[in-house]
């Protein structure tokens, strides 16, 4: 009985010393990336192109949980459900950028006077439609040499200028955009690794909230703990922003 007691007290001391390990094993793990880093003073733009959609609804409920602001840059969309969404992007402390009305590539850059009469309709119906105004945008496609020459580019970039817009681009591109969605943790993955690259500078983030990107909210929910851990903070962009370290905005060159 004794030597049978001895065994039993053996078992339960070596459980406890595996226990022990276990719990301060954890606990260095959570030190070394800790639940909330220090701030060293850059920012994350997320910013969104090509909604509204029922996957913007999605978005803004993870951005809502999470405490986060983003920037939305949008198109023409009549129907009741997503005119309400633009509505309740501003309410809830987003910011609300133009980005075109029809999104048709091929017909926008035909000529630099074919781009701003599109990016007019769409200030102009969004203004009719909802009554919000807004002063910064972003080109369709960025306005890469796919799309434009540089000499069409710089002068539409004069036009946002001489007009009081600010335009911006991007820092990191995860390649969410395609005819199928990508898988949440791919999306995630791409946008830390291109992070990673970037450690000593404001990052404004690209990512789509069209109809197809049904994973949107799900990266999300990877992405803002990942940089909130690291010590960013949040922004939305404006007319007077200025970042640091980026050229996400968009000059003539």
């Amino acid at each position: 009985m004794f030597i049978l007691k001895r065994g039993y007290i053996l078992v339960v001391f070596a459980g406890a010393l595996l226990l022990a390990g276990l719990l301060l094993l954890r606990g260095f793990r959570a030190r070394a990336v800790p639940a909330s880093a220090p701030g060293h003073g850059y920012t994350v733009y997320l910013t969104f192109d090509d909604g509204p959609s029922k996957n913007t609804e999605a978005a803004l409920d993870v951005l809502k949980a999470q405490g986060v602001r983003g920037t939305f840059f949008v198109i023409a969309q009549a129907d009741e459900y997503e005119l309400s969404l633009y509505k309740r992007i501003i309410w809830e402390g987003h910011a609300l950028g133009l980005h075109s009305y029809t999104h048709d590539m091929h017909g926008i850059y035909a000529s630099t006077a074919a781009y701003i009469d599109d990016f007019e309709r769409v200030r102009d119906w969004l203004l009719e439609s909802t009554g919000i105004s807004t002063h910064i945008c972003r080109m369709v496609g960025g306005g890469g040499p796919g799309l434009c020459s540089k000499a069409m580019r710089n002068a539409i970039v004069a036009y946002f200028d001489e007009n009081g817009y600010a335009c911006y681009n991007w820092d990191i591109d995860p390649r969410d955009s395609g005819a199928y969605p990508k898988a949440a943790d791919t999306i995630a993955r791409n946008i830390i690794d291109a992070a990673r690259k970037k450690p000593d500078q404001d990052l404004v983030i690209l990512l789509h909230d069209d109809r197809m990107r049904r994973t949107l909210a799900q990266a999300l929910e990877i992405i803002i703990p990942y940089f909130r851990e690291r010590g960013y903070d949040f922004g939305v962009l404006g007319r007077d922003t200025v970042l640091d370290g980026s050229r996400a905005r968009m000059g003539s060159d």
